[in-house]
């Protein structure tokens, strides 16, 4: 039994550490003006705020969000003749202990609600389009971990999230009521939502299965930023008066290599970390890398047109999306699931995409589907799952 003391041994220490930044962190976000934020004004703003520190005298590259957007989202076909869109409201960014940010409490819009913590809403199944009736009783609870993708950045209402689209598949195929919980928060990367599975273990919220779908932000954070988490910045040098030069952003593609070897090392460990951690506490754990533009096949011209840009505009971002999907799957030894074949397979041609990593609804469902495949391909659910009703 040391191991399980090991591993309660290292979450009490990362509390610990995390607790030092904690008053300072929360002065900071106290003192500024705009701390409450929509979510996706928040991304954008950050996102550009590390471009301010990916963009000093020596870089190769000028580092522009906007640049890796479509530039008229309103035209996009979901969204073209889609009258909710006009009013589409999303919750603020407010600054959370140890987490250091969250989407705010209890938010009610039309299409989007969170909840006490600040996350978003996962409808029941009966609001799943088709009709489901499951088989047993028994409830599955599955915490859903990611960043933008998971917590719906965009235009997403709570019916086109990741996790209520593959709450709707997975009952229907096992016959059991599954219940996804959504702890994903804009801009949260692995290291990110490691805190939040921590920070749910402390109050006795104990999964059946964790599922952590990662990868953009693994690659823009702590490869192409060279910074641990998208606020790091911001922090560092308002709070601690960190300077620019402290942040090392790949400056040119020698570096990729040495950079994507480091992240792949430390990935595997943070992998065993939470596998450990889920033996310690009986929940299994899931790994998924999410596509992006860079990863996909059979893509609508609109959004080719858009990829052709950004490796225009971003060689060198363009260059370690390249080599990261290269390689994450012989680097990380079938330790992550990948869905990008199954996703290009069923996108032929749609038009999924609103910049080089969100989806439109549509793009989520398709997502949704090849989530819930490789959850039933690779047999997670059969020592738990009785119903013989398979995908």
């Amino acid at each position: 039994m040391s191991w399980i003391k090991v591993i309660l041994a290292l979450i009490v220490v990362s509390i610990i550490l995390l607790s030092i930044i904690e008053f300072a962190t929360s002065v900071f976000f106290l003192m500024k003006a705009d701390t409450q934020i929509s979510a996706v004004t928040f991304v954008d703003k950050s996102l550009n705020k590390l471009g301010n520190i990916l963009n000093p005298s020596h870089q190769a590259e000028k580092f522009d969000w906007t640049a890796l957007q479509h530039k008229n989202k309103h035209s996009l076909e979901e969204y073209r003749t889609a009258a909710w869109v006009r009013d589409f409201q999303s919750p603020n960014i407010k600054y959370y202990p140890f987490s250091l940010w969250r989407s705010e409490t209890n938010f009610v819009s039309t299409n989007v609600k969170t909840d006490l913590e600040g996350f978003r809403f996962t409808p029941s199944i009966e609001k799943c389009e088709q009709t489901i009736s499951p088989i047993n009783k028994k409830e599955i609870k599955i915490f859903l971990f990611g960043g933008s993708l998971v917590f719906g950045d965009g235009w997403l209402r709570d019916k086109d999230l990741l996790g209520f689209k593959l709450q709707c598949l997975l009952t229907a195929a096992y016959g059991e009521p599954i219940r996804i919980i959504n702890l994903g928060q804009s801009g949260y990367n692995l290291s990110n939502s490691i805190v939040v599975l921590n920070q749910q273990l402390l109050k006795s919220q104990v999964p059946d299965y964790a599922v952590f779908y990662f990868g953009f932000n693994e690659v823009a954070h702590k490869i192409y930023a060279g910074a641990p988490h998208m606020m790091y910045d911001a922090i560092s040098k308002k709070v601690f008066g960190q300077r620019q030069e402290d942040i090392s952003p790949i400056v040119n593609v020698s570096q990729i290599d040495k950079r994507l070897e480091q992240y792949f090392e430390d990935l595997r460990f943070s992998l065993k970390y939470l596998k450990n951690l889920g033996e310690a506490f009986d929940f299994k754990t899931i790994f998924i890398f999410n596509p992006d533009l860079f990863s996909v096949s059979g893509r609508h011209n609109v959004d080719q047109e858009l990829l052709d840009r950004v490796k225009n505009s971003h060689p060198i971002l363009s260059k370690i999306f390249k080599e990261f999907h290269s390689n994450k799957d012989r680097k990380t030894q079938g330790l992550v699931e990948s869905i990008d074949a199954c996703f290009s397979n069923k996108l032929n041609g749609k038009q999924v995409f609103v910049d080089i990593v969100h989806l439109t609804p549509k793009g989520n469902a398709i997502a949704a589907e090849c989530v819930a495949a490789r959850i039933d391909k690779g047999g997670y659910f059969t020592d738990r799952l009785t119903s013989t009703n398979r995908m």
